[in-house]
């Protein structure tokens, strides 16, 4: 059996549009600035940075990811209780409809995510 690692890591972009990521970010460098002195070595400062960086940057990420799979899961079950009441006679239309597209919406932002992925271990297996 092969062994195979995590795989490549790519940066999510949309973060950039995310106050909260920016914040975080920017947090993260003010605070990290003043370890400079504990390093014998810029470059080793630099590269220790990037590394905690990108480990803040993977569990933003998740985090978002983990929201986005709730928030999923609760439109699907918002929605079985409105056909629930629809079937027994109250007028919620409306916020069926309104529910439909909010999951529509989200199931659209879960599958870029997913073509972005799939997109990235293509490229590592060299295919098309």
């Amino acid at each position: 059996m092969v062994h195979r690692g995590r795989g490549l890591w790519k940066f999510n972009v949309s973060h950039l549009n995310n106050d909260a990521f920016i914040q975080m970010v920017s947090h993260f460098w003010q605070t990290w600035r003043l370890e400079k002195t504990s390093f014998l070595c810029l470059s080793a400062w630099w590269d220790a940075g990037k590394s905690r960086l990108r480990s803040k940057i993977r569990a933003f990420s998740r985090a978002i990811a983990a929201s986005i799979c709730q928030r999923i899961r609760s439109l699907e079950n918002t929605l079985v209780h409105l056909n629930r009441h629809l079937q027994a006679g109250e007028d919620v239309a409306d916020l069926l409809s309104d529910t439909k597209a909010s999951l529509a919406a989200a199931h659209k932002q879960q599958a870029r995510g997913a073509r972005m992925r799939a997109q990235v271990q293509w490229a590592e297996e060299r295919e098309a």
